[in-house]
């Protein structure tokens, strides 16, 4: 991108050099020409040195604020300390009631506050785009990345609730740093890959770096420490607010992305793989009050893991000095499960932040661990099995037979692969795309929309108790719709800050595979915005200025081609004026 910008500019000039060189000469004749002299020639090279200068000058601006690759915002500068992700995205906190919007990162192998005062540096160059003071808990930064990036798909299932969002190429980011004090940068900042932005403080409960990644359209709050909408925001029993969100899938609508898989996708090195849980020995373990090793198998595990395990809503992370790392496939680890019956989970993540699923088992009373050979039958149907895209088909699994216990299920949208073993699908690389571990549903509903034509097969693993697992999977026959979406309608543009307009609108269509917006700033034509999915009726336009009028209409669209356009909707920012959302108290990030 640099190369090119060079390259226009030498040209701009080359050109500039040639016209004045020929308005500098005046006729005298038809044949005859008197060259430019003196004052003239004085002027055509104070013009050369002037817009060379500023040529240069957008030139290394442009180089300071487009970005080629990402760092981890901690630095391993401190060994045999190592820094690791002991909070990761979308973990469930239950004594905050939601869940956990980024990613908190320690310093582990020393004392509890060995990352105290330790300084945290920007993951890449970019402009400072909010300094807030959080009170109590030190300050926010806020820094916008511009250049082309992949936000990798991700989708998984926690506590119960699941999330999912898709690959996407956008030509900005955001990067959030909490929980820091001293703070070296201010508002409108041009900051280098690597600037120290501050230095990790303690919020309460400990010090660590609450770390987030931000989709560019995110609907950030006016002190950007939240996302979203207000109803989605937890709070405790006094009412004040956690930090957390009480739906994993609405958190990541309003803009909230995994941050080190991102940071990996674009670090410009090969992507790592992410560590995979297939099996947990002995399964079911016997309970006991005494320490006894268990063994986690799967496959991409990195010496300095750490494992997870979890239990009615609680969490355990394992020390390292009860972890022994054994292979790439195999980690044991030594912990005291009680003697309760209980229905466990573990999980692995690797030291450059990327965790594994949640892998199941279950803790049975002593002497109850040689169990009756048990029985397992199930059954998936789909409804509707076939029509016309987009196609939400909503699919239910069923399960019966002598097993007792919770439930595991794992759902794949199209997997034709016969195994039941959840691990064999995986590793013969078919990703699930919804798994429920240590649930009582039965049976257990989802649903899914496929937005393109085509025959896929939906497929479920069942796991319970100690009989053998159980697959089975339903054919689905998607087909193209013969005519274009109905129009949206009851378009609205709301402002909703000096920096915002939201727009609002009514889906009339069931077979859209996405809305077309667009926009008109002033007097200028209507131009192309952005591309939603299917069934969105809202958006965030944050790419704005203060006293514009910007005009808006939207058009459903599907394999047929464009519905009409829905109604004109504007509005005029600095308009109205509205009081900034402050977030006043939050409990913990």
């Amino acid at each position: 991108m640099t190369q090119v910008f060079a390259r226009i500019s030498a040209l701009y000039l080359f050109l500039m050099f040639l016209f004045l060189s020929r308005r500098g000469k005046r006729s005298v004749g038809p044949t005859h020409a008197l060259p430019l002299r003196g004052t003239g020639r004085g002027l055509l090279l104070a013009f050369l040195i002037s817009s060379l200068t500023i040529l240069l000058g957008l030139l290394k601006a442009h180089s300071q604020t487009t970005v080629t690759g990402f760092i981890r915002p901690v630095v391993d500068d401190y060994l045999p300390l190592k820094w690791q992700v002991l909070g990761p995205f979308g973990e469930y906190y239950g004594d905050l009631g939601g869940y956990h919007s980024g990613e908190d990162w320690n310093l582990v192998g020393g004392s509890a506050d060995a990352d105290f005062g330790k300084p945290v540096y920007a993951i890449a160059s970019g402009t400072v785009a909010k300094v807030f003071n959080l009170g109590a808990l030190g300050y926010l930064v806020a820094l916008r990345h511009t250049g082309i990036f992949t936000i990798p798909g991700k989708s998984a299932t926690i506590n119960g609730q699941s999330y999912s969002y898709r690959t996407e190429t956008v030509n900005s980011i955001y990067s959030v740093y909490m929980h820091i004090n001293n703070i070296a940068v201010d508002s409108g900042n041009v900051v280098q890959q690597g600037k120290v932005l501050g230095y990790i403080m303690n919020p309460g409960g400990g010090p660590h770096l609450h770390f987030e990644i931000r989709h560019p359209n995110a609907a950030n709050s006016a002190s950007w420490s939240l996302v979203g909408s207000t109803s989605n925001w937890a709070t405790n029993a006094q009412g004040e607010r956690t930090g957390t969100y009480r739906n994993l899938q609405a958190m990541v609508d309003a803009g909230m992305r995994h941050p080190s898989e991102f940071i990996t996708t674009n670090s410009g090195q090969p992507p790592s793989v992410a560590p995979t849980v297939v099996g947990v020995t002995p399964n079911p373990v016997t309970g006991s009050n005494d320490r006894q090793w268990i063994t986690i198998n799967g496959s991409g595990f990195v010496s300095g893991l750490t494992v997870t395990l979890r239990t009615g809503g609680q969490r355990f992370p394992i020390p390292s000095d009860r972890t022994d790392f054994v292979s790439s496939t195999q980690v044991k680890v030594f912990v005291n499960v009680t003697v309760d019956p209980a229905s466990w989970t573990a999980q692995v993540t690797n030291p450059n932040g990327t965790a594994s699923n949640e892998f199941g088992f279950n803790v049975v009373a002593p002497g109850t661990s040689s169990q009756p050979s048990q029985s397992l039958s199930a059954s998936l149907t789909a409804n509707p099995s076939s029509g016309f895209a987009p196609l939400n088909v909503t699919l239910t699994a069923s399960t019966s037979g002598t097993a007792t216990g919770t439930i595991n299920y794992t759902f794949w949208w199209d997997c034709d692969n016969p195994s039941n073993s959840v691990g064999d699908v995986v590793k013969a690389g078919k990703p699930y795309d919804l798994k429920f571990d240590g649930v009582h549903d039965n049976p257990k509903v989802v649903s899914h929309i496929y937005s393109s034509p085509g025959t896929y097969t939906a497929k479920v693993i069942v796991e319970r108790g100690s009989a053998a697992p159980v697959e089975r999977r339903m054919s689905i026959t998607v087909t193209s719709p013969n005519k274009p979406p109905t129009a949206p309608s009851n378009l609205r543009a709301v402002e909703v800050s000096p920096s915002q307009i939201d727009l609002l609108w009514e889906d009339n269509s069931a077979d859209e595979t996405a809305f077309s917006i667009e926009r008109r700033a002033g007097n200028e034509n209507f131009s192309d915005l952005i591309t939603v999915g299917v069934n969105k009726t809202q958006f965030s336009d944050l790419r704005v200025t203060s006293g514009v009028t910007y005009a808006y209409r939207v058009r459903a669209l599907n394999s047929s081609g464009f519905s009409g356009y829905s109604n004109e909707a504007s509005a005029t920012l600095g308009a109205t004026k509205k009081p900034d959302l402050v977030v006043t108290k939050i409990t913990r990030l």
